[in-house]
């Protein structure tokens, strides 16, 4: 009687420790998910900030400004550029530009 005791308890003990893992495994992966989920939104206000900026320029100015050092200087623009990289690709002073922001990647 005592042997199936102890084998109880340690099927119990197993079976615990298997869930605590899964809850662990679960809350990693959730934390993961939410930190590129957050990565992606900051690049994307970036993104909007720099379209936002460029279409003021357009409104009050009547073009688009040649590069993104304009919108900095005159239009306030800023972004983290340890982390981000700007692409900015002036077309034409009455042509939207192309805008593309990345993310830097960490050595």
């Amino acid at each position: 009687m005592f042997i199936k005791e102890k084998d109880h308890s340690l099927r119990n003990t197993l079976i615990k420790l298997i869930f605590f893992a899964l809850i662990v495994l679960a809350v990693v992966t959730g934390v993961k998910a939410y930190d590129r989920s957050s990565v992606e939104r900051g690049r994307k206000i970036v993104n909007d900030s720099v379209i936002r900026a460029a279409v003021q320029c357009y409104a009050l100015e009547g073009r688009y400004p040649a590069d993104v050092e304009y919108l900095r200087s005159h239009y306030g623009l800023s972004a983290n550029e340890e982390k981000y990289t700007i692409h900015y690709q002036f077309i034409g002073d009455n042509i939207m530009p192309d805008v593309t922001v990345t993310l830097r990647t960490q050595p």
